[in-house]
């Protein structure tokens, strides 16, 4: 998959709301400087809150960042900021809503952790820790790795789950929503491909 800048959204966003890198930072309390390193893609990961914060500031889901972060190549980007912020999305944020969701989706693979991390080059441990919720503002390229190793494994024609991923971290869907999108497809479409699993899950 390749994979944009997260500058690269960032950057259109400010763009399409008319605002300057220091209205941004006076919306969302972060130092304009803060702003232009991630616009300048000086910070290559900046955590799930930050994102958060800066979509807040723009108006717009953290969907909209992080779709357009897993999918878009820089030379075809095109940010709908049309939605808007989901109504009641505040400035409460998960972690273990975001590790149990990871969860589920390489639970319903049949992948241990152990599989996931080998496919993903990520240590156990690291997944571990993600998925019990212990990382508070686990940066977006380490999801992106996560939800990309698990959307590979879904099929080629699915949409990344890195967007759906994020908004379970800030509220915006929950485990229910993630579930729905796992599940098997009703008779007659094709269901989820399934990896046999080699040892016990974890």
């Amino acid at each position: 998959m390749r994979r944009s800048s997260i500058s690269i959204p960032i950057r259109a966003l400010r763009g399409h709301a008319h605002i300057s890198q220091i209205t941004l930072g006076d919306r969302v309390s972060l130092h304009q400087n803060y702003i232009g390193a991630i616009e300048r893609g000086e910070i290559l990961s900046p955590g799930l809150v930050t994102l958060d914060r800066i979509a807040r500031g723009l108006d717009v889901s953290i969907a909209v960042i992080a779709a357009s972060y897993a999918t878009a190549p820089e030379d075809a980007l095109q940010v709908d900021a049309t939605g808007g912020r989901p109504r009641g999305s505040g400035e409460t944020y998960d972690p273990e809503a975001l590790g149990y969701a990871i969860r589920v989706v390489r639970r319903r693979l049949n992948l241990t952790q152990d599989q996931l991390g080998a496919a993903i080059d990520m240590h156990r441990s690291q997944l571990g820790a993600i998925e019990n919720g212990e990382k508070t503002s686990p940066g977006i390229a380490t999801i992106a790795r996560i939800a990309g190793g698990l959307t590979a494994q879904l099929g080629p024609d699915e949409p990344s789950l890195l967007p759906l991923l994020a908004q379970t971290f800030n509220g915006e869907k929950t485990v229910a929503d993630v579930r729905a999108t796992v599940d098997p497809k009703p008779s007659g479409s094709q269901g989820v491909r399934c990896v046999p699993q080699a040892g016990a899950d974890t």
